[in-house]
């Protein structure tokens, strides 16, 4: 067998490689992460912080839930009735705010902090969005700036009935 035959063999197994590093970047976000370190994106620190099925999330101030229940997405305010939502909307919701634009702090988190949205998972696994006095935010022990944060509530809070 000549050169050519084992020098094409290499290039094939050594494209088949690449390949598949490349597959297993792009399923585990570490390609995203990549080019976000490098600012290739523009979009800088992501909070990725729905890693897993949301089951429910609660604005605490009001006590407003949203759920999911048997494939359905339900608004519930303590002593009223539970009203359906357009699960489509609230999928969207998900897909536009999981990952959310964020600017670690690293100062010291001290002072007042006021629970803002709880998330809990199909895992039963949860967690607090908290919101300290300096206008921060912290969660599963870090603290950023996140203005999205507030934004992407106030479109949730959209979603139900108005909240007296």
């Amino acid at each position: 067998m000549s050169f050519g035959y084992w020098f094409k063999l290499a290039a094939l197994a050594l494209a088949f490689s690449i390949t598949l590093l490349c597959i297993y970047w792009l399923r585990d976000g570490h390609l995203s992460q990549a080019l976000n370190s490098l600012g290739v994106q523009g979009q800088g620190q992501v909070l990725n912080w729905c890693d897993q099925r949301v089951h429910s999330l609660v604005y605490i101030p009001s006590g407003a839930k949203i759920m999911e229940d048997n494939s359905q997405w339900k608004w519930t305010i303590p002593g009223s009735e539970s009203v359906l939502l357009d699960y489509l909307s609230i999928e969207k919701w998900f897909a536009k705010y999981c990952h959310l634009p964020a600017e670690p702090i690293r100062e010291e988190a001290t002072g007042m902090a006021t629970p803002l949205l709880e998330v809990e998972f199909i895992t039963s696994e949860r967690f607090v969005f908290y919101e300290m006095e300096n206008g921060f935010i912290r969660a599963r022990g870090q603290v950023f700036k996140a203005p999205t944060l507030r934004e992407a509530i106030k479109e949730l809070l959209a979603f139900g009935p108005k909240i007296q």
